[in-house]
Order: structure tokens, then sequence, then C-alpha cells
């Protein structure tokens, strides 16, 4: 009997051979309902495990739709995805500080301005295992760029400098951490999970504090993309973040990132046209909490923010894409009582550079990328 084609997805199609496996439907369903709906999933997955190499190979392009920190894509087996991430954030601080006075007793409150810049530079490195297991193992490397400003008109850019007549810079690799990438689901290419742990790299704990790596962090994403047209995406994100406490701080926080951004794509419509231009609207909505040991409480809220950017991305050929985005918050809240964020002077800018490397051998065997 001949092997039948099912689409999944726009970009994706695989094949199972019906004549593999004999499988009584309407009996199981009838008699056994429960056993059918478990076992259903499993069965799925073990059809198409072998055909997952198949799958990645034969997609025709192989797009590259991220969001400006984080790649969903899962690569085939032996293949190689290396993205670098570039985040410029820059907030003017407003600082009060409050002093009591030794005569009248009233208090004093000094207030300043300064400027707060950081630049974070994200290596990743992703490694496809054998196909059935539909599974990346790579690794994460941080190097962070910070600088505080007595100019509050002073360029962002001055980050990447030593200019010290009006502020300080700093720089080091802060942290490293092993990422893996995970599709749940052969039938549901669309979802990918992700989890890593961040460590700081510094010795002295005072260093660590100031890059804000004194403590471990966990990460966990999940990420679902729906393709509605051939030229429009929409892409759901949702993170998990916990910094956990140790000898230093006494509490975990707990950050819960949510992000939603739609791709529509405005050059390269043709199949093998290149370069393609993606337009990206974004809004995001991140809470950050401290769990409460001594409290009825359990999580105290920090600090909130609302998002919203704008951006696009390019794919120059099938391996190399680049990716420019632009946020700015349009609501944000903290706690603190000694410092808050001047209106309308924070924003981020990202840079992203991709690169897709497939083994020759895979590539002229497969016919997905000329070789």
């Amino acid at each position: 009997m001949a092997p039948q084609q099912y689409k999944l997805c726009q970009p994706c199609r695989f094949t199972i051979a019906k004549s593999k496996v004999s499988f009584n439907y309407s009996w199981t369903m009838t008699k056994y309902p429960m056993l059918f709906i478990l076992f259903l999933p499993a069965w799925l997955m073990a059809q198409t495990d072998s055909t997952l190499q198949t799958v990645l190979l034969e997609t025709k392009e192989q797009e590259m739709i991220v969001s400006p920190s984080l790649s969903a894509m899962l690569v085939g087996e032996r293949q190689w995805e290396v993205n670098l991430f570039n985040f410029l954030t820059t907030r003017d601080i407003k600082n009060i500080r409050i002093t009591k006075t030794s005569f009248s007793g009233n208090p004093d409150t000094t207030i300043s301005f300064f400027q707060s810049t950081r630049l974070e530079q994200r290596l990743q490195l992703q490694y496809g295992l054998p196909a059935g297991r539909r599974l990346n193992l790579g690794l994460d490397l941080y190097a962070t760029h910070l600088r505080t400003d007595e100019d509050i008109h002073s360029s962002p850019l001055r980050v990447l400098g030593n200019q010290q007549s009006s502020g300080q810079s700093q720089r080091s690799i802060s942290a490293i951490g092993p990422r893996i990438r995970w599709m749940p689901f052969v039938f549901l290419p669309e979802l990918s999970v992700q989890g890593s742990a961040v460590f700081g790299l510094s010795k002295d704990l005072t260093t660590r504090q100031l890059y804000g790596r004194d403590r471990t962090q966990l990460l966990g994403q999940m990420t679902f993309y729906q393709r509605f047209r051939p030229w429009l995406y929409a892409f759901v994100q949702t993170d998990v973040s916990v910094f956990l406490k140790n000898d230093d701080f006494q509490n975990n926080t707990f950050s819960f990132p949510l992000f939603f951004y739609t791709s529509a794509q405005l050059v390269g419509l043709r199949a093998r046209a290149y370069p393609k231009v993606y337009g990206l609207f974004s809004w995001s909505y991140a809470i950050v909490y401290d769990d409460n040991t001594r409290g009825e409480e359990w999580l105290v809220k920090r600090s909130f923010e609302l998002q919203v950017g704008l951006g696009l991305l390019a794919q120059l050929e099938p391996r190399w894409g680049l990716t420019l985005w632009a946020q700015q918050p349009v609501a944000y809240g903290s706690e603190s009582a000694s410092s808050e964020v001047v209106a309308r002077s924070w924003y981020g800018i990202s840079l992203g550079v991709r690169y897709h490397w497939i083994p020759k051998s895979l590539r002229q065997s497969a016919g997905a990328i000329p070789p």
C-alpha cells in the first residue's frame, strides 16, 4: 500500500505508512474509551518518530521566526544553530535619599538623577541530537556591559567605551548555563519547550551582585506559533524565571513574563526568493515577586512592566538571519521607596544574528538547501 501524506502545518510535512500497524479504532474506542484516549498520543508519536528527520529536512525553507531573545526552532540531527542576541536598555533613575538632621529632627530629602544603561550579549549554541528524541542541547554564554552616568543626556552607546568624565563603565563575561530545547509532540511542531540554568562566573560576591548574577537562575520557556496565511504568523511565549535564594539573599524571586507577537512577511513572498523580510509587532507583560517566608502572603509583588515593540526580521538566505527590535514600556511600577524610573526615559533595542549549520551530506541527501 502506498504511504499516505498527512499535512500537519504549512511549513512541515511528513509521511506515515499506514500499513505498518494494524489497529482496530472502532473496537478500542467502543470497549475501552479511556485506553484509547491515554494511548492514542503515544501511538501517534511512535508512528512518527522514525520520520522526524524527514520532517526537518524535507522542509523547503528553513524559516527563522524568533523573538528578540529566543529562538524556538529545533534543528535536526547533527545540525547546529548559533544565535547572538544583543540587548541594549537604558533608563533615567530618580534617586531619593532621606536623612534626619540633628537640629530640627525633620528629615531632609536629597534627590539626584542618573542614567543607567545595560548591554547584555547572549551567545546561544544549540546542537541537534538523534531525530527520534526531538531534542536539542545547548549552552548560553552571557557578556554584560554596564554604565552609570550622571549626565542623563549622555549617549547610551557610551556603555561600549571607557569614558569617565561623567560616569563609569564595567564589563565582564558574567554568566554561563546549559540549555535544553524539546518538541513534546511531533504532530504539533508549532509547540516547543525550553529549559535552562544560569550561573554567575565571578568568584567575587560584589561583582556578581553588580551584574545581577549573585543567585542561580532557572528558566522555563514555552513557545507556540500558528500560521494563518503564507505571510502571517502569530506567536505566544510564556516564561517562568526563578532566582534561587542563598546565604546572601533570603528569598526566591519569581518572574512571569508573557509575550505575544505577530510577524507579517513584507518582501520575498515567492518560495525561493531571498532575502525575506518580515515586519514584527509585539507586546509583553512581566511581573516580579519575592516569596514571603515571614508574612501571611506567599508572594510579595515587587515590580511589573508592560512593553510594546516594533521590529524587522530579515532572512538573508536559508541559513542566515537578522532581527532588529525596539521596545518601550507603556506601564511599569516598582515597590522601591528609594528610586523610580523617570517617565518616557526607558527603552530597549535588540539586535540578533542567527546561523543554522547543516552538514553538507544532509543538505545534498534531503535537497532542503542547495549544497
